[in-house]
């Protein structure tokens, strides 16, 4: 007896669906990860604003990897923009820190009247050594209101009336008077508490990494289906 139909398993459109099916997948988990990622710079940014980090709240950025093509292992990460003093900042914020001077000694935080805060083009913080190389004035200690601090006798700067400035014979011969000035507030080593818990918002972004591509990856099946692809 002859058959009166005929099944074929086309092997051809199989192959072309597992194709488009197998791009689908890459597809989406790259753009899973990197809107996740980003996802996750926004939460980094509101965390660091809520505690009260300034423009740390700023400093972050994300990426996903590889920049371009597929790949079956997309990897986002989020990072902070700036450099070795942002970085540490970002340490003190998210997992506290033991903040001291290079020395281990007191801490010397320039005040205002020190004028330029920094020293080189790597914004370390000035030191009172350096301060008097480069202003060739001397400090000495001094207690206020159980405060210690370091002052100069010099004179303020007119810019800003507040700058200590060498007093030069062409100053005082201007009427400009020498007075104290504070030029650096002394404190002991001190712990920062953490303020940021990044770890948690990690786990919780990753968490959520595999039902977000699920979800995307159906609605990819689905357009699929209906354009004729099963």
């Amino acid at each position: 007896m002859t058959g009166l139909a005929e099944l074929v398993f086309d092997t051809a459109d199989l192959r072309r669906f597992a194709g488009r099916l197998e791009r689908a997948v890459l597809e989406v988990a790259r753009d899973t990860v990197r809107d996740e990622a980003r996802s996750l710079e926004r939460q980094y940014e509101n965390a660091f604003e809520a505690a009260g980090a300034g423009k740390l709240s700023r400093a972050w950025a994300s990426a996903v990897f590889p920049k371009t093509g597929l790949s079956e292992a997309p990897t986002g990460t989020v990072f902070p923009k700036g450099k070795a003093r942002t970085r540490g900042a970002v340490q003190a914020f998210a997992g506290g820190a033991r903040i001291k001077s290079r020395s281990g000694d007191l801490l010397a935080i320039p005040l205002r009247a020190a004028g330029r805060r920094f020293a080189g083009r790597g914004k370390v913080p000035l030191s009172p050594r350096e301060w008097e190389q480069r202003t060739g004035l001397e400090l000495y200690p001094v207690k206020l209101k159980g405060k210690l601090y370091l002052a100069t006798d010099g004179i303020a700067g007119r810019k800003t009336g507040r700058v200590a400035v060498a007093a030069t014979q062409r100053r005082l011969a201007q009427g400009r008077a020498v007075k104290r000035l504070l030029i650096f507030i002394l404190l002991p080593p001190f712990d920062f508490a953490q303020r940021v818990n990044l770890d948690g918002l990690n786990a919780a972004a990753q968490a959520s990494l595999p039902r977000t591509f699920l979800n995307r990856f159906q609605a990819r099946v689905d357009a699929l289906e209906g354009a004729g692809g099963a």
